[in-house]
């Protein structure tokens, strides 16, 4: 946690928080509230996608409902106007017409900036190293409780 006050560690963590409860919730407008005008996801085998309305438009389109996301290994590195944040997740989660429980597992990285006195999330980048009871390429992502890769 180079260079970063205690507020700013604060912030960033409960932001982080807020997040993981309002993809549980499925507010993909919450979201994207947390987002600057030039968020960019980076889903593990999907393109890119660029800017707060294809970022809303990927975050409404999945399918998964998210039941619940376990954050661990959180680690926060940057200055207090840029942070770098890693962590691991455990997501469970069911698939429309299938209210079986399924869990994926894996790490995300998010880059934050304090823009105007706020700050926001620049970059969503994730990977599912492990899924147990799921089709294949059907991992909801991190960030998004609708959404499927």
């Amino acid at each position: 946690m180079d260079h970063l006050t205690d507020e700013t560690i604060q912030t960033i963590e409960r932001l982080h928080s807020a997040w993981m409860e309002l993809e549980v919730a499925g507010e993909a407008q919450g979201l994207l509230a947390c987002c600057a005008e030039d968020i960019e996801l980076r889903p593990p085998d999907g393109p890119s996608v660029y800017g707060r309305d294809a970022v809303l438009a990927y975050l409404e389109e999945g399918t998964a409902q998210i039941h619940s996301i376990e954050i661990s290994d959180r680690r926060l590195c940057g200055s207090n106007e840029s942070v770098s944040l890693t962590a691991n997740y455990r997501t469970t989660f069911s698939l429309a017409g299938d209210p079986s429980p399924r869990q994926a597992a894996g790490s995300h990285r998010w880059e934050l900036r304090k823009q105007v006195g706020l700050w926001l999330v620049l970059l969503v980048s994730w990977s599912s190293s492990a899924t147990t009871d799921q089709p294949e390429r059907q991992t909801p992502s991190p960030l998004d409780p609708a959404s499927t890769d």
